[in-house]
């Protein structure tokens, strides 16, 4: 196992609940879950946390997780998920969300809380690790682990919800931050088959190397920059540089209604990761040019070679601006989860969940 597996996180303890893998009945041993399983199954809401903050009856949360050890595949990996979500129950619930990881397993919690929270904990988030690479060494060396980490765990979760009478099985959603995004969306081969494979979906921080999101990005309604692409007026599909932008394009205009499946990109102005490209050594690219960022210098211009080396620069540092700028998605998540979800949650309701997730990320922090 590798060296990053080995060492748990100050806080992480097993769970006492059924509901989480490394639990009690689970088919994945807390030692096998990995310091990011460990993590991610020790965090977030109880149904008494859920419900001080709404103000609204709440069930536990279930949190499947599958670490990645030298005795299975990542397609065995996604068969043990599946297995876990059968175990816990989870296709009983209302909403089951497939988050795909980053690097060597992190999940970003407050995607997760955030539906845990709008849900009133009747849902269930399942994802897996699929490398032992952090992920700026998987985005330079690894990025084939990624799409197919992605793919197995979204295609054999999906063979199975479908069997499931329609009428009763959750709403099926997917998701995934920086490298989870990238990897997440190789489960399809364009936005027509996503949509016609889930309910919904959350993309952050999506690095600009990712097919699909070339794909919209490159199709966007003239006018619209390249910050914030607008998708026939937003009816399925929107770019959102910050929750200002969920039901308005960047200049202001509002979108028509969103119809379902909805599926979101947010995307920071200020984030290196999803405009960082080669290209930036021989051309300048339209986010500069059109000059329409939101939390970016307006007087920022293209240099030769020196942008691209600024740009892979500020990667390094990006995580640790606050949230909702650089690479830091953290309470627009609340925002986004909800329109994507279609929760009926108040301004207030949705402050007091913002104001309770950090207060449940306990482990690693």
């Amino acid at each position: 196992m590798g060296t990053l597996n080995q060492k748990t996180f100050d806080g992480a303890r097993p769970p006492t609940s059924a509901l989480r893998s490394g639990g009690p009945q689970s088919m994945e041993t807390w030692s096998k879950l990995g310091r990011e399983g460990q993590r991610f199954v020790s965090n977030g809401p109880s149904a008494a946390d859920i419900s001080a903050a709404t103000g609204r009856p709440a069930i536990d949360p279930i949190r499947v997780y599958a670490g990645l050890t030298p005795d299975h595949n990542l397609t065995e990996g996604a068969e043990t998920v599946l297995a876990e979500l059968i175990r816990t129950r989870a296709f009983d619930r209302k909403v089951l969300v497939l988050h795909t990881a980053t690097g060597a397993g992190w999940v970003e919690e407050w995607s997760v809380a955030a539906v845990e929270y709008l849900t009133g904990g009747d849902c269930a988030t399942a994802t897996m690790q699929y490398s032992y690479l952090g992920s700026p060494a998987a985005f330079m060396l690894d990025r084939s682990s990624p799409q197919q980490g992605g793919k197995a765990l979204f295609d054999i979760v999906h063979a199975y919800w479908s069997t499931l009478d329609p009428a009763h099985r959750p709403k099926l959603y997917t998701t995934g931050v920086s490298l989870g995004s990238y990897g997440g969306q190789a489960a399809f081969g364009s936005i027509g088959e996503m949509m016609s494979r889930v309910d919904g979906a959350v993309w952050a921080g999506t690095p600009g190397s990712t097919p699909t999101w070339r794909e919209l990005t490159d199709s966007r309604r003239q006018g619209s920059p390249e910050i914030a692409p607008v998708i026939d007026n937003g009816s399925h599909v929107r770019f959102a540089p910050s929750p200002q932008f969920l039901t308005t394009d960047r200049w202001g205009s509002p979108y028509g209604s969103w119809k379902s499946p909805r599926i979101l990109y947010l995307q920071h102005s200020s984030d290196p990761v999803v405009w960082w490209s080669p290209t930036l050594i021989w051309q300048e690219p339209d986010w500069i040019r059109e000059r329409a960022g939101v939390d970016v210098n307006p007087r920022i211009s293209w240099t030769p070679w020196s942008t691209f080396w600024q740009i892979t620069a500020d990667m390094a540092i990006s995580v640790a601006t606050p949230g909702g700028h650089g690479h830091s998605y953290h309470e627009e998540m609340v925002d986004a989860w909800s329109l994507v979800l279609g929760a009926d949650a108040s301004q207030a309701r949705m402050a007091r969940i913002k104001d309770a997730i950090p207060r449940t990320i306990r482990a690693g922090n």
